[in-house]
């Protein structure tokens, strides 16, 4: 039970909290506002890329990759591209620390 409203869950009581919802959903939605935190400064900024990325995909390609119509094989194949673009960076980081860390 939490101690702040009393409630078990999102979907216990349509009076939770104080508040009467009309419906489920709406009591559901009020249990969560109540029980999620706030994004800390670093899921703010993984957010922040995220968006960036999706519009700068939008900008190239005219679409999402929701709307793209890849087939899971071309997902895998961009996926895995991306994945050695990762390698690559994180490659050159570690020898960068390494470098800087000798001197």
């Amino acid at each position: 039970m939490c101690a702040s409203c009393g409630t078990t869950g999102p979907g216990d009581s349509l009076t939770g909290g104080g508040t009467t919802h009309d419906t489920q959903e709406e009591a559901i939605a009020a249990w969560n506002k109540r029980h999620t935190p706030a994004p800390s400064n670093t899921q703010q900024a993984a957010a922040a890329v995220l968006a960036a990325q999706e519009a700068k995909g939008l900008s190239k390609y005219g679409t999402t990759l929701d709307t793209a119509g890849l087939s899971l094989l071309e997902i895998a194949e961009h996926y895995q591209q991306e994945a050695a673009d990762a390698l690559m960076y994180a490659t050159a980081m570690v020898e960068l620390m390494k470098k800087e860390a000798a001197s």
